[in-house]
């Protein structure tokens, strides 16, 4: 049964460490969420220390950057971790056995520029800008114009030719300020359904949890606090890594809790979501980070 909370401290005390989901925990991409500068100010007071997990394409101090951009102020001892992160580390290490190297990666990304500031110091990596001479595809982010007809003729072009798609940003959907829009995860999901091979990075895949455990190897995994707003990533992810599990209702879940106010409509709702999608019940839940 997942416990419900009103704040994270009400439970922190049982933990070593803070793991954060960024989008839909400490913003929506374009602002911060209320009461999010004092929850962290409230964890480094701890002692204890912090991590971001998020399953942004981009290297992990981009991220970094681009967080404390938004407003939302890291200290600077807390860890980011990304999934583009995870995925430049382990090409960089030559891990990917079954492609030559340097790697031809065409870039599926959400601004020019993206995958190249991604590769810069990975001498296994080379972007290149046509498909026909690929290696392989690296979808970083949702380019303009979305899943059309641009990304589809590139997505074709790349099968036809049996190639494999790298994917750093497994979202599905996304807060954009008030709204949510369409994640790279529906691109690679196309790929896959297609028959095609993916090789997924990013949160529910336990390359980014592995990462988080080697940094915090002191620790005992179930020590480990995962703190998100989605079940299929965030907490199905966490869980299967072995790290205790917080749910935020206010995120990409927040239309299902919609007039749920007694604890039993909540749990309800909660137990609902994750039957239907076969998907393990958070440890414990509380409506937004405070």
């Amino acid at each position: 049964m997942t416990r419900l909370i009103h704040k994270l401290e009400d439970i922190y005390h049982e933990f070593d460490v803070a793991v954060l989901d960024q989008y839909g925990v400490l913003h929506n991409g374009i602002t911060p969420y209320d009461g999010v500068a004092l929850a962290l100010r409230q964890l480094e007071s701890t002692g204890k220390p912090t991590a971001i997990l998020s399953n942004s394409g981009k290297r992990s101090e981009v991220n970094r950057q681009r967080v404390n951009k938004i407003g939302v102020e890291l200290a600077a001892d807390t860890i980011v971790e990304t999934s583009g992160e995870t995925a430049w580390q382990e090409i960089a290490s030559e891990s990917y056995s079954s492609f030559d190297t340097p790697l031809r990666l065409f870039p599926i990304e959400a601004c020019a520029g993206d995958a190249h500031r991604w590769a810069a110091n990975n001498i296994n990596v080379k972007i290149i800008d046509r498909v026909s001479e690929a290696t392989a595809i690296l979808l970083m982010g949702m380019p303009p114009g979305g899943s059309g007809g641009g990304v589809q003729s590139m997505l074709d072009e790349a099968a036809q030719a049996g190639l494999t798609l790298i994917c750093t940003n497994p979202d599905r959907t996304s807060p954009d300020g008030e709204r949510y829009i369409t994640a790279p995860g529906i691109i690679a999901d196309m790929y896959e359904n297609g028959g095609h091979k993916v090789i997924w990075y990013g949160k529910p895949h336990q390359a980014v949890f592995n990462s988080l455990k080697g940094t915090f190897a002191s620790f005992p995994t179930n020590r480990l606090l995962m703190v998100g707003d989605s079940l299929m990533h965030d907490i199905n992810g966490g869980a299967t890594a072995g790290f205790a599990t917080c749910f935020i209702r206010s995120g990409i879940h927040k239309f299902n809790f919609t007039g749920k106010t007694s604890d039993d409509d909540i749990r309800e709702t909660i137990k609902r979501l994750c039957s239907t999608a076969n998907l393990p019940m958070p440890d414990y839940s509380l409506d937004s980070l405070r």
